[in-house]
């Protein structure tokens, strides 16, 4: 499973004001041995530790110095549609045979698909997907390791009913595709990211572009590593909702960074293709977290102040 433990993660970011006792409220909240009744929706949902969809107990820990780590485990079942139309077939055929007329109104043809459904969806195995948080209280600043917006939708459901602290999600002040233009023909951006000098450039001319909500007769388009495909693109009015970038850091007057990132960045603030730093061989797994979530965090921090 993708997430922040991993070497490659997708991101929102949230503001999230603090909340007290976190650790005894996930605790009450886990997902537990016992799994918890599945929702209206279907599916069922709990805590776990960071990264791990076994690890009730939080083994890994919760309270990391600066951040609080953990993850919503979701469990949906989605069964086999194919063994849902034939078991199906199969009814309606017996139905038809015992019918004098030899059909089956529309509604028991409903009725039956229903029932099949619910059947095949009742026998098929749990899928569980994890979405990560890091929870960086002093800044007020929550990280989710997912762009769904179901996912992310329902795990801010579960933070509101666990914490009692609703997120809201930061969005951009500013225009993110007249930025992307920007980047794209100036090929590179100064900002300053807690007092540190950044640049951030194209990251390989990969990106989307697509016309207004008004305009739905363009279609988008998907450029990779194709610059003159992209500059037609522009000229014909369409504008980069999506890009690939590399955030690149240095110190002093050095022409070299010393940390690089790239990442993929939509117009409404998803990060999705997040690289990660690899585990050291002798790190400890508690050293691993802190390395992911300040790297985690620093991007952020970049993201925000390129959405003013």
């Amino acid at each position: 499973m993708a997430g922040f433990m991993t070497t490659t993660t997708a991101m929102r970011i949230f503001k999230a004001a603090q909340a007290s006792d976190p650790e005894t409220k996930l605790e009450m909240n886990a997902f537990g041995d016992t799994p918890p009744v599945p929702r209206e929706d279907g599916r069922r949902a709990g805590w776990v530790g960071l990264g791990d969809p076994l690890d009730v107990n939080f083994s890994l820990g919760i309270d990391h110095g600066q951040y609080l780590a953990f993850s919503l485990r979701v469990d949906s079942r989605k069964p086999s549609g194919a063994a849902i139309r034939l078991r199906l077939a199969e009814l309606l055929r017996e139905e038809a045979e015992a019918s004098p007329d030899g059909k089956v109104s529309a509604q028991r043809k409903k009725d039956l698909k229903e029932a099949v459904t619910a059947d095949v969806t009742s026998r098929t195995e749990w899928l569980p997907t994890l979405v990560d948080c890091l929870w960086d209280m002093s800044t007020e600043r929550l990280l989710l390791s997912t762009t769904s917006e179901a996912l992310v939708e329902l795990t801010l459901e579960m933070f509101s009913q666990t914490f009692g602290v609703s997120p809201e999600p930061i969005v951009p002040t500013g225009d993110l595709p007249a930025f992307f233009s920007q980047v794209f023909t100036d090929e590179e951006h100064e900002l300053d990211v807690d007092g540190v000098r950044a640049r951030i450039e194209p990251d390989g001319y990969v990106m989307t572009l697509a016309g207004s909500e008004q305009d739905e007769a363009r279609a988008a388009v998907s450029v990779k590593n194709d610059r003159e495909t992209a500059e037609k693109a522009l000229e014909n009015g369409l504008t980069i909702q999506k890009m690939a970038l590399c955030l690149h850091f240095h110190e002093g007057d050095e022409s070299e960074p010393y940390a690089s990132y790239p990442f993929t960045l939509d117009a409404a603030l998803g990060v999705s293709g997040l690289k990660l730093p690899r585990r050291d061989r002798d790190a400890t797994p508690e050293a691993d977290v802190l390395l992911k979530a300040e790297t985690c965090f620093l991007v952020a921090r970049a993201v925000e102040e390129l959405a003013k």
